[in-house]
């Protein structure tokens, strides 16, 4: 089932109708979705301009849902966003399912796009519930393919792929043959995140082959990336850049910035494996700045990456080096979690040739520097086990499942020696057959036993295929493992029993592997000979050690309540406050249409009503913003775009905002001449914006009629709060109630509150008004986003003499 593009324009030369023009506008939107978003784009917003003049509220909608789908296409995600809320606040209310079932196709995409797969899969959900209503098997099929997405960035491939398979066989039977291609492609891909690289090559030429018959240029260029890519893998070159070249030579007839980032940093790659190194660099920098260009940080990384390995290939250690830098700093930004430790060393050493033979390298180094960041941590973790515990059972438990971690097992157990008997004392992965305690008779003359092997020549010992090991001897009810790997548990020279690794399928324990097995059994040994002596220590203890245990349960305990009950709050406070944002559009959007209704017109006692209702909403969406911004401070993911600010400008135009306030409550507000004077500091403009707006705010809610407000400012070439560099210090002075001592702190804390919250004014301006409390908490994690500090200093409390109080604000010069 293929879009006929030329049927649609058709369609529309020939609309005359207002809504059967609105009608071809969006077919014709939806058909160029995926070739032409921007055109896309003006059609919905042509549609708008109609369905507004008809002032028909569910076309308005729908127009609003199609102009949501081609900005999410563009990549403006956020926006489109905004965009779709609106228009399903209207078709709820004035259209038909048909048309929601369609709005909630587009907001599943756009929830997918920002990452949001909680309300993504709601959004699917909605659809498959209003598809089956009206028996609809195209859109349940599409429903299906979208939930398989969702079901593997979810991390459950498997059951992606069975929804995937599902939308296939129904596409199939309903002939749409461009949608069959789709499911084909991902598929596919959901393979190659499996590693069967069979079946990647299966549904990915099947694929292709729908593609080319139907001429999908779009789908074709997809899937010869994929297939290309997989061919890349297993070292079939020339097929592979087949694949390559057929891509690059179809994008311009449909162009797509990222398929096109894509294909250039896999023939960059291609390249690379044939060391053609100038080659490589002439397509990985095409794919380096055409990723920056469109900020599409998961394609632009793995760029950086093979150009840094292409600079060292031609003798470019400098380039390497940069590029190296580069990479590792985009990689932080998409995973947040990677540490600069390393770049710095290089950037005190790349000019010595010692850093530029270490940046020539440092490509193959790279992976086994993540793995050996992985075991620093895991390290880390046994390290803390050790101090936090003498338990020799639990201490051999987290050994075991602490393992797992870096080297990959199916069942692991660690074996004692004790008189003449191998005693299990700890196992991790054996389900009902668990062997916990039981004691395995040895033969200490039986020279090919694995565990005397093991205790005579105190080494590892694997072995690839137990199948092939004639002396294998089978253990109770236990399955036959198919490769294993021995490490013996040394102390003081002496083997004190095993750590025993089994793989269920036949895949060998690699020597990297049997090293860091061996790091493990060292640490296991130590513990449990700590753990043997704390037992005879105990005897003498036994009444202590109870306390202590105790007390150290009690604390657990209560720290994972506190931990659990944040967590439960920050869960609801993000959950309330998206799922208000709805409602809180729908009323806004409701009393936009009462305003314009003619039968309010003249009626100003219910217009002062409905100018109530319109202010509590804004009051509303204020308080669900400042919740989200709080989820977003407490959990690190405030983006600040910094640029040069004026800070005399920023007051200039508060004091404009404020004007009325302050003018309602006879208050004064001076900004001195010191402010104008000081040197421009680097920020987000809305961000501070927000942080004086609030300073402000709170010095006119805590000072009472008629009183003073005084901003001042000065500059520090070394400020003590900020560790002795130049800052830009901001005062915001009152003659209000004061602070009490022991509130300085507490008043930047989420949620408190000063006085009796029953008896304050709802009003935010209002002399001692009420919130929600955070308004300084998101104040200061801005600053502090900022690298700044925030503080305030008071006399005390006390509202007759009214002894005022001092926010101090220090932002880096």
């Amino acid at each position: 089932m293929s879009i006929d593009v030329e049927q649609l324009e058709a369609r529309l030369e020939t609309a005359t109708d207002p809504r059967e023009r609105i009608r071809a506008l969006h077919a014709l939107c939806d058909g160029l979705m995926l070739k032409d978003a921007a055109r896309s784009k003006r059609l919905a917003e042509e549609s708008l301009v109609v369905a507004r003049e008809l002032d028909d509220q569910a076309l308005v909608g729908m127009g609003q849902n199609y102009l949501a789908k081609a900005l999410n296409a563009l990549g403006q995600h956020d926006k489109a966003l905004a965009v779709g809320l609106e228009g399903l606040t209207l078709v709820e209310a004035y259209g038909d399912e048909r048309q929601l079932l369609t709005v909630w196709e587009g907001l599943a995409v756009i929830y997918w796009r920002l990452g949001q797969l909680s309300d993504s899969l709601q959004a699917f959900l909605r659809q498959l519930e209003l598809s089956t209503q009206l028996k609809d098997d195209h859109h349940r099929a599409k429903v299906l393919n979208g939930l398989g997405v969702i079901a593997t960035e979810m991390g459950d491939l498997k059951q992606g792929i069975e929804y995937a398979k599902q939308s296939l066989a129904m596409f199939r039977k309903l002939g749409d043959t461009y949608r069959v291609g789709q499911l084909l492609n991902n598929i596919s891909y959901f393979y190659v995140q499996l590693g069967d690289e069979e079946k990647v090559l299966r549904y990915g030429l099947e694929g292709l082959k729908v593609a080319e018959a139907e001429d999908y240029t779009n789908l074709q260029i997809v899937l010869s990336n994929t297939v290309g890519e997989m061919r890349l893998k297993k070292g079939e070159f020339e097929a592979a850049e087949a694949h390559f070249e057929r891509a690059l030579a179809l994008l311009p007839s449909a162009p797509n910035p990222n398929d096109e980032v894509y294909v250039l940093t896999l023939l960059g790659e291609l390249a690379l494996k044939r060391e053609q190194g100038e080659l490589a660099i002439e397509y990985l920098e095409k794919a380096v700045a055409l990723g920056e260009e469109i900020g599409n940080r998961g394609y632009l990384y793995r760029a950086c990456e093979l150009m840094a390995e292409g600079c060292a290939m031609v003798g470019d250690f400098a380039g390497a080096y940069e590029y190296y830098r580069r990479f590792h700093q985009v990689k932080e930004e998409v995973y947040n979690h990677e540490s600069d430790k390393r770049l710095r060393q290089l950037s005190v050493q790349h000019e010595t040739e010692a850093a530029k033979q270490e940046a020539a390298h440092y490509a193959d180094l790279y992976a086994s520097e993540q793995l050996r960041r992985q075991l620093t941590e895991v390290l880390h973790e046994v390290g803390r086990v050790l101090t936090r515990t003498l338990e020799l059972e639990s201490i051999l438990d987290q050994f075991l499942e602490q393992l797992g971690l870096v080297v990959a097992y199916d069942r692991g157990a660690l074996l004692l020696w004790r008189e003449e008997r191998l005693e299990f004392v700890a196992v991790h992965g054996y389900g009902e057959a668990n062997p916990l305690g039981e004691r395995l008779m040895i033969d200490v003359d039986d020279e090919m036993d694995v565990f005397v092997r093991i205790y005579r020549s105190k080494r590892p010992l694997a072995i690839d295929d137990v199948a092939a090991y004639e002396s294998w001897k089978h253990v109770g009810r236990l399955a036959r493992p198919q490769s294993w790997l021995g490490i013996p548990l040394i102390h003081q020279g002496e083997v004190m029993g095993m750590l025993s690794l089994a793989r269920e399928e036949l895949e060998p324990f690699e020597e990297e592997a049997q090293k860091l097995a061996v790091m493990f059994a060292d640490q296991a040994a130590i513990a449990i000979q700590n753990a043997l002596l704390y037992e005879q220590i105990r005897e003498f203890n036994a009444h202590l050690e109870e306390m202590v245990a105790q007390r150290t349960a009690d604390v657990k305990t209560a720290y994972a309540e506190l931990e659990k009950m944040y967590r439960t709050q920050m869960d609801f406070i993000g959950v309330t406050s998206h799922e208000l944002r709805t409602p809180i559009t729908v009323l806004a959007g409701y009393s936009q249409l009462l305003r314009r209704d003619p039968v309010l017109t003249g009626h100003d006692k219910q217009l002062n009503m409905l100018a109530g209702i319109v202010g509590a909403a804004e009051r509303m969406s204020q308080i669900v913003e400042s919740m989200l911004m709080i989820t977003k401070i407490d959990s690190r993911e405030l983006s600040i775009n910094a640029e040069p600010l004026s800070l005399a400008g920023i007051f200039g135009e508060l004091e404009r905002e404020l004007a009325a306030v302050l003018a309602e409550r006879g208050l004064g507000l001076r900004v001195d001449e010191s402010v104008a004077g000081l040197p421009e500091v680097k920020g987000d403009l809305k961000a501070l914006l927000t942080v004086w707006r609030q300073l402000l705010t709170n010095a006119i809610k805590y000072t009472p009629d008629g009183g003073q407000i005084t901003v001042t400012g000065r500059f520090d070439e070394a400020h003590e709060r900020l560790g002795g560099e130049a800052g830009v210090e901001v005062v915001v002075r009152d003659t209000g109630i004061g602070i009490a001592a022991e509130s300085l702190e507490l008043i930047f804390e989420k949620f408190y509150q000063t006085g009796e919250v029953s008896h304050h004014s709802s009003g935010q301006t209002k002399f001692k008004g009420g919130g929600p409390g955070v308004g300084l908490a998101i104040a200061r994690g801005i600053v502090e986003a900022h690298e700044g500090r925030l503080w305030a200093e008071s006399e005390g409390y006390d509202e007759e003499k009214l002894l005022g109080s001092a926010f101090y604000l220090v932002l880096p010069a």
